[in-house]
Order: structure tokens, then C-alpha cells, then sequence
């Protein structure tokens, strides 16, 4: 009757690329690769905990060039509250995304350093 088993399912599943958060353990939460493209995923909570930032942080993502993590896509963002505002987006971080991005990377080398001598030498990370 039916020509696909449960676990064929998730092995196919599996093998999806996957929207990484660029947070490890919640990747690993959501399923190993992040959110798995050509499926619904639906994130629930009270207002201001963070659905829209996540949603937004995954458009933002999935278009990132595969070289830095991304999936070198396109993507969608559906605003079915009319909240959204293009305008405010462009204002607020394109202007100064260099900047932000020079800062980030400038932090995450310092943080890194730090974070990495304090691993014990024989951690995976």
C-alpha cells in the first residue's frame, strides 16, 4: 500500500539543506541542519519573543552565499499583520550594515580567542 516507509521519511528529510540559525544547539533542536527547506515551519509564542526577528534572521540567512553559511537563495517574507516595514529596515540596518559587520567579526575574533584557549584541548570545537 504504501511504497515509502516512516524512516525512508526521515532519511529523505535528512538529506534536505537545511536554514542554519548560526546557533548550534538551537540547529540541533529545530533539526541537524537548522530549518529544513520545502517544509512548513511554524514558530509560536507570545507577543515580542522573537518569531518575527527569527523569521526575518532566516530570509536574512537562507540568501547568504554558501561560502558563509547561507544557502545562496532567495527568499519570502509573508507579513500577514501589514507590521513589516521595508522602509525602517533599509533605515535602520542596510545604512550601516558594513559597520555592523566589521564590528561583528571584529568581536567574534576577540570573543573566539578568549572562548577557544578556555576548551579543553582535545574538544571538537
Amino acid at each position: 500500500m504504501f511504497t515509502k516507509t516512516c524512516a525512508d521519511l526521515l532519511q529523505q528529510e535528512a538529506r534536505l539543506p537545511g536554514i542554519i540559525t548560526f546557533c548550534k544547539d538551537l540547529d540541533h533542536a529545530i533539526g541537524h541542519s537548522g530549518v529544513s527547506v520545502g517544509l512548513i515551519t511554524e514558530f509560536c509564542g507570545p507577543p515580542g519573543s522573537g518569531k518575527t526577528q527569527m523569521c526575518l534572521q532566516l530570509c536574512v540567512n537562507a540568501n547568504l552565499p554558501k561560502e558563509l553559511g547561507g544557502l545562496g537563495g532567495k527568499s519570502l517574507y509573508l507579513d500577514t499583520n501589514f507590521g513589516f516595514s521595508p522602509d525602517r529596515l533599509r533605515g535602520e540596518y542596510l545604512e550601516d550594515f558594513h559597520k555592523r559587520i566589521t564590528l561583528t567579526t571584529q568581536s567574534f575574533v576577540r570573543n573566539c580567542n578568549s572562548m577557544c584557549s578556555a576548551l579543553p584541548k582535545n574538544s571538537p570545537y
